[in-house]
């Protein structure tokens, strides 16, 4: 939907710096419980950074981290994200701070996703709601850092916890695909191709309600998020078979082969006239091997994005 663009041990900060310092080394046999902990712990640490300078969003993001913000073309990689709220600074995105509503992670704890509201201010001061999905690796140091990241406009009437069914988990579960079998970065693209071209065979609306998991969060239009197939029942209502087109351009699948994520490019057109989007989709493989997207934020890009 947002393709429309309604749009265990703590982790220390070493702000001097603008890392996070490495979290515990624990292996995962301490239990996903734990690691949700740090995941946690990180994704709080550098809202506190960014809330003092958004620059440091790229001090803390992998090498090849990207990062989408309304209005621009995907970044991808340090360098660029660095340099992208370098530009930023003092202007558009000076500060930003979030706090997160869902948390999970991967079956070997060495990536996960993060998802919730905040603010972001202006260099002139003036603050604008906004929601965000991040996608996080670990290092075998301990250290979180940011692999994608969307922030999208959110709302001042926005509730500030998750919608109901779609809180994070809260204890030790076995992985929703226990397969065990290391699915490649193709498996999320090729999942979000057969995603577009459903949405361009039988609509958006029935796409989108046949590919989102069951806890599915979705970030389009003003309010609350959306959770599951019940939240799309009417997203999309007048919508018709070429309306919403999209297509990958990059993807990650963590090492257990059960989460990743991929980015792309859409195009809308609609009775408000047309435009370019740009998106990052969290996915989640089901205990059958299907991929089902857990959670979908985009922003607006340039026509020739």
């Amino acid at each position: 939907m947002s393709r429309l663009i309604r749009l265990a041990a703590p982790i220390v900060v070493v702000a001097a710096a603008c890392h996070l310092a490495a979290a515990s080394t624990q292996p995962v046999a301490g239990g996903l419980r734990a690691r949700r902990a740090e995941l946690a712990a990180a994704d709080s640490a550098l809202s506190r950074l960014a809330d003092a300078d958004a620059r440091a969003i790229g001090a803390n993001s992998t090498a090849d981290a990207v990062l989408l913000l309304g209005g621009l073309r995907i970044v991808h990689g340090r360098g660029e994200v660095s340099a992208t709220l370098d530009s930023l600074a003092g202007a558009s995105l000076h500060r930003a701070r979030w706090t997160a509503v869902r948390i999970d992670v991967s079956a070997d704890g060495g990536s996960g996703y993060t998802l919730g509201y905040g603010t972001r201010q202006a260099g002139d001061a003036t603050e604008a709601a906004m929601r965000y999905i991040a996608f996080w690796r670990r290092a075998s140091s301990g250290q979180w850092s940011v692999a994608a990241l969307v922030l999208t406009r959110g709302s001042d009437t926005s509730s500030s916890a998750a919608p109901a069914g779609c809180e994070s988990p809260s204890a030790d579960r076995a992985p929703w695909f226990a397969g065990g079998a290391r699915d490649s970065i193709g498996g999320v693209v090729r999942a979000d191709a057969a995603f577009a071209a459903a949405a361009a065979e039988r609509g958006p609306g029935p796409a989108f309600v046949a590919y989102i998991a069951p806890d599915g969060v979705t970030m389009g239009g003003a309010g609350p998020l959306g959770c599951g197939p019940a939240a799309l029942a009417h997203a999309f209502d007048g919508a018709a078979r070429g309306d919403l087109t999209w297509a990958p351009r990059l993807g990650f699948v963590a090492d257990a082969g059960d989460l990743g994520f991929s980015v792309g490019v859409a195009r809308y057109r609609g009775a408000a006239g047309e435009g370019t989007s740009k998106y990052l989709t969290i996915w989640r493989r089901q205990t059958n091997g299907d991929w089902r997207f857990v959670a979908d934020g985009g922003n607006a890009a340039p026509p020739d994005a």
